[in-house]
């Protein structure tokens, strides 16, 4: 059984809690760097892996002591199926494959005039390019890139000039659209249509910010990790050292402001750049874009999660009061 575009593999606990099988599998072990960490000293520093391949999903044992699978030890690969039970020192899970934990995959379309084009869950490219997903010869080059991200399409331009309902988009700025939303450069105008009941309006697999239920921040030897408990769901971003400086900054402010709130530029940006004081509000934006980039790699709406004041000057990290943080 393979992942398609309309289903999410799972490990779930048996609290409820679930792990997302993404694209690069789920590293479970004792050592801090795995993807799934658990203490216990039966554990290996790595000790199993479970990914996704072309004939299904397999897990590799990779550890000294056993890792059963419906009860029967795993003697170095065995492919598993939705409802296997996974044993390993200390830990125990339910491999799952949700069919309805993602949105269809034609949840969205663009209209162009009288016509209109699906949007596919892989990035999707506008522009005056023949290399483009979608040639309007009229726009540049890569003009717009569409994303999907849970339930959510984002647009982000490769220039100045669009505009969203009237209002001016910056360059390389990521924006959620929803149905109804029209995109206008010069003469193209383009449409944002909702081709799915499962399609919502500017949002995200986070819904409501009120079902973030935790945040967890730690440094790895190599930049650092940002786990979100989204209901039941967890999803784990990997980032780089100065990407981590500001999570850290956002979510742990200095003194003067609170996790949640607004932290101006002037407060951030030499905590980020201690020894670099020429940097400045230019440099703080392409690093809270390629942040956002991270977020939008492993399915969220980076818009929701990290926001920049409209007006300028500052940055935040979206919280609601009964979000647990977890932030050394």
């Amino acid at each position: 059984m393979t992942e398609t575009g309309d289903e999410a593999a799972w490990l779930v606990t048996a609290s409820g809690v679930r792990r997302r099988v993404g694209a690069h599998g789920v590293l479970i072990g004792r050592a801090s760097s795995c993807d799934l960490v658990i203490d216990d000293e039966f554990m290996s520093s790595q000790h199993a892996l479970i990914r996704r391949t072309s004939t299904g999903y397999e897990l590799h044992s990779l550890g000294r002591n056993p890792t059963l699978v419906n009860g029967e030890q795993v003697e170095q690969i065995a492919l598993v199926e939705s409802g296997d039970r996974l044993e390993l020192p200390g830990a125990a899970f339910t491999f799952l494959v949700d069919a309805e934990s993602r949105p269809e995959v034609d949840a969205f379309h663009l209209r162009v005039g009288a016509d209109r084009y699906r949007v596919p869950r892989a990035p999707f490219s506008v522009g005056g390019s023949r290399h483009d997903d979608l040639y309007i010869p009229e726009l540049p080059p890569a003009g717009l890139t569409f994303f999907t991200a849970g339930d959510a399409l984002l647009l982000e331009p490769s220039e100045g000039g669009f505009e969203l309902d009237g209002e001016p988009l910056r360059a390389e700025e990521i924006r959620a659209v929803g149905d109804g939303q029209g995109v206008v450069w010069g003469p193209v105008h383009l449409t944002v249509e909702s081709a799915s009941p499962n399609a919502r309006n500017a949002t995200t697999n986070m819904g409501d910010l009120a079902v973030l239920r935790r945040v967890r921040f730690r440094y790895l030897p190599t930049g650092g990790e940002l786990e979100l408990e989204i209901g039941r769901e967890s999803i784990t971003c990997r980032m780089s050292e100065l990407r981590c400086r500001l999570v850290a900054i956002l979510l742990a402010p200095p003194d003067g402001f609170e996790p949640g709130e607004f932290v101006p530029d002037e407060a951030v940006i030499p905590l980020v750049w201690p020894r670099q004081p020429d940097r400045s509000h230019y440099d703080l934006n392409t690093l809270v874009h390629r942040l956002r980039k991270d977020l939008l790699r492993v399915g969220l709406d980076p818009t929701r999660i990290v926001e920049r004041a409209r007006s300028g000057g500052g940055t935040r990290f979206q919280l609601d009061t009964a979000t647990v943080l977890d932030v050394p």
